[in-house]
């Protein structure tokens, strides 16, 4: 399968996105090739900067791809066994290698005549994290300076734990070297995570506001990518992602359903897939439509198609989300001997304090629906998150062997675990229940959220803590967890803002407002705004139990105001 394009497409896809860079403003020329730096090589960087390379090989003049990634990696000579064995099945690839010499220095490697490092397995096709699926060359840089200081386009293939660190040192290079006339360039983050900080506000950090706080990217030049689903043409291959007792020719509706069920943390088994050639879709969220519409186009291949949308903060805090309640699916299925039922009744709990979440951080967050949903849905069943909550429920893992797994890597939903449970128990983030006309912490409506912290805090025996885990569940749906978490208005500005994008006005506090007699329904119907309450919004008719009450935290028992430094670019239809 080859994605090569035609010159024709080539001019065409790099003359719309200069235009949207704002490079052909003032009739300027450009002397010199777009330059795309993806900074890391994990499994899916690495695929996504392949296709990259595979796609615009046609016209090096007009696109250049580089990779950086940290020097001094060793592969050890059992890696290089198992790589040499798959060279050997392959034939196109060892032709090439033999045609370049190339494969005798797997050879000394082999033998230990020499040390092969990962920059040398990646620049002849290979990526550690992918042994059994051979990619194409790329050209690898260990400089950052190199990669970075005359780049147009960046793409952050770092693990969320080390884009601060790595994007620190970007915006210094960008600062002490970029031409103050040229743009800044553009980021598409792969990352997935959140960082909590409590001060001087409490707020979540994604991966692109980390960037923006760090580099000194704007944010309408930072984008999110994320892997939504990929398509199963062989639909009895999905015969095991279903339950024993469901088959296709019983259920023909499945075959629809199940084009939607693969995907999406884009583990190495997703990243090899797609490399491979099988059709899967994405979704680039930013600010700027012309942007993203651009950068849509020029990513997009015959089978890698890419959507837009505007709501980065939904799908970057969905993207964390996802891989915090896996862990708890995982755990479920463990303890209940992979019961069909209690994974469907965790599921239900799972989506709606996601769904709770998401509005609490986003404004108008899109609907957990469609491909959200089925993103969703098959992380909660799949991927190292999924794993590694199993392998707590078996009793063959603990907490206190840290994040990293040999063999898995970096167990994100770990870190995002305790990253929303600290921001949402903060004593400054208040939700008021309408139903029991109080204020509270968020964490006191998600039991499922306080019970997966409880257990990656617990270091004793996992099997004891995971069937407790499984009895709070059942408490927790001793009531519909849709009315539980019924909500209008939730929405909580501070929540996601860094401090350079908060302006606090003190006011005294409200008076407190009537409220309707909550006896003619358990979901009291919200005519006016909270106590506390910045919603800033009409009456509303419909039912909800809780709004947002947003504290100052500067000024605490005041009544705070908040409002962007920058006014409010976000569109809400593409």
């Amino acid at each position: 399968m080859s994605r090569q394009l035609s010159k024709k497409v080539i001019d065409a896809r790099i003359n719309r996105l200069l235009d949207a860079l704002n490079y052909t403003k003032d009739g300027c020329e450009r002397h010199r090739p777009l330059r795309v730096v993806g900074l890391g090589a994990g499994a899916w960087g690495a695929v996504f900067m392949a296709m990259l390379q595979e796609m615009y090989a046609p016209a090096p003049e007009l696109v250049d791809i580089t990779v950086w990634r940290r020097g001094g990696r060793f592969v050890d000579k059992d890696d290089v066994k198992q790589l040499i064995e798959v060279i050997n099945q392959n034939e196109p690839v060892l032709r090439r290698l033999r045609s370049t010499s190339v494969y005798l220095k797997y050879v000394s490697a082999r033998l230990g005549d020499r040390k092969l490092t990962a920059c040398d397995m990646l620049r002849d096709g290979f990526c550690l994290n992918l042994p059994n699926c051979p990619l194409c060359p790329l050209k690898v840089t260990t400089e950052l300076e190199e990669a970075v200081y005359d780049a147009d386009i960046i793409v952050n293939a770092l693990p969320s734990t080390e884009t601060r660190g790595v994007f620190e040192m970007v915006g210094k290079i960008l600062k002490r070297t970029r031409n103050t006339e040229v743009p800044m360039p553009v980021v598409i983050s792969l990352s997935k995570g959140v960082e909590t900080r409590l001060e001087p506000h409490p707020h979540i950090i994604t991966p692109t506001r980390i960037i923006h706080e760090t580099a000194g990217i704007p944010m309408d030049h930072l984008l999110y990518l994320e892997l939504i689903l990929a398509f199963i043409f062989n639909f009895t291959s999905m015969q095991p992602y279903l339950e024993p007792d469901l088959h296709f020719s019983s259920y023909p509706q499945l075959r629809l359903l199940c084009t939607h069920v693969r995907s999406c943390t884009c583990g190495p088994n997703i990243a090899a897939e797609i490399w491979q050639g099988e059709y899967a879709n994405a979704r680039i969220c930013g600010t700027d439509r012309d942007l993203r519409a651009a950068l849509a186009e020029f990513i997009r291949n015959d089978n890698f198609v890419v959507w837009t949308s505007p709501d980065m903060i939904t799908h970057e805090v969905l993207g964390g989300l996802k891989n915090v309640y896996a862990i708890g699916m995982g755990i479920t299925t463990a303890a209940t001997n992979n019961s069909a039922t209690s994974k469907a009744v965790y599921f239900s709990n799972a989506a709606a304090e996601m769904v709770f979440i998401t509005r609490l951080l986003s404004k108008h967050p899109e609907d957990l629906q469609g491909p959200l949903l089925a993103d969703t849905y098959v992380t909660l069943l799949k991927g190292r998150n999924a794993w590694y909550g199993e392998c707590l429920g078996k009793g063959e893992l603990n907490p206190s062997m840290g994040h990293v797994i040999p063999g898995k890597g970096l167990i994100q939903g770990i870190s995002a675990v305790h990253a929303f449970y600290k921001l949402l128990s903060d004593s400054r983030v208040k939700v008021y229940d309408r139903d029991k006309q109080q204020e509270m912490c968020p964490v006191q409506v998600l039991p499922l959220l306080c019970s997966l912290r409880d257990i990656l805090t617990h270091d004793g025996d996992m099997i004891q803590a995971s069937q407790e885990f499984i009895t709070r569940l059942k408490d927790a749906s001793a009531t519909d967890p849709a009315e539980r978490l019924r909500t209008e208005n939730l929405y909580c500005a501070m929540l996601t803002r860094l401090p350079c994008e908060m302006t606090c006005i003190a006011s005294p506090l409200p008076q407190q407002p009537s409220l309707p007699d909550k006896s003619v329904t358990s979901i009291v119907t919200a005519n006016t705004c909270p106590p506390h309450s910045t919603c800033g919004s009409a009456p509303t008719k419909n039912k909800t139990q809780y709004s947002c009450i947003n504290m100052d935290p500067t000024f605490p028992g005041s009544h705070a105001k908040y409002s962007k430094a920058e006014p409010d670019s976000e569109e809400y239809i593409d």
